[in-house]
């Protein structure tokens, strides 16, 4: 969210620059937030989602098998609802394979680069395009829409070509993690996470012991075989 509204903001900016001024992002930002949809997951499905989030978690921290973790947008939503710092900021909502995100979030963290975003509010949505590949995650907003006007091709034309996730490997634990998916996907309305095969453990190796065992019941053998010709010729 918090990479979104720099994009976003950076993009007014510049078009302030240009002429626009305060006029431009009175245009697309409002002086208050927007009421996000109310999340009303039951309590045994709430805690149903975060048994299998754990589990997920767990299984990738070690050894065996590494099933997918799936979730559909109320899964997701209920999960966003229990971060403080984004509860009351985004929803996303998911169609077979597209994802949108509802945003209504404050923009003072950005009146350093102008004044103007001070007691702003950005309250729009956005389609969101998920590419990962090789443990590289890439988010990017195919449409982005303000009070339920489309912003202009100008603006989009530099937002499109904005990845998201890009900053997201700078966190070590992050990148980590991702290193151990195999992939991330939206489908048939749910995000799927797909895990790496877990490595195989190793196949024991016999010991040196058994190997000494082995030898000397052999050597047994070679004997008992080497005595029967002798007591036959008495």
């Amino acid at each position: 969210v918090i990479v979104v509204l720099a994009v976003v903001g950076g993009i007014l900016v510049v078009q302030a620059v240009k002429g626009f001024a305060n006029k431009t992002i009175e245009k697309y930002t409002d002086s208050e937030p927007v009421e996000l949809a109310a999340v009303n997951l039951p309590e045994d499905q709430a805690a149903a989602v975060e048994e299998r989030v754990k589990a997920f978690g767990d299984a990738m921290e070690k050894d065996g098998e590494r099933p997918p973790l799936e979730l559909d947008s109320d899964e997701i939503n209920y999960l966003i609802t229990q971060n403080e710092d984004f509860a009351n900021m985004l929803r996303v909502n998911m169609d077979g394979e597209t994802l949108e995100g509802t945003i209504s979030a404050p923009l003072d963290g950005l009146q350093k680069m102008f004044k103007a975003f001070e007691g702003r509010y950005f309250n729009g949505s956005a389609v969101f395009d998920i590419q990962f590949q090789n443990g590289r995650l890439q988010v990017y907003a195919n449409a982005m829409s303000v009070k339920g006007e489309s912003l202009p091709e100008q603006f989009m034309q530099q937002i499109r070509n904005e990845n998201f996730a890009k900053d997201a490997t700078k966190d070590p634990k992050v990148a980590e993690f991702l290193n151990e998916l195999e992939s991330i996907t939206i489908e048939d309305g749910k995000l799927k996470i797909v895990p790496k095969s877990a490595a195989p453990e190793p196949t024991p190796q016999p010991s040196e012991d058994g190997k000494k065992s082995e030898d000397k019941t052999e050597d047994k053998t070679a004997e008992k075989s080497a005595e029967k010709p002798a007591e036959a010729k008495q």
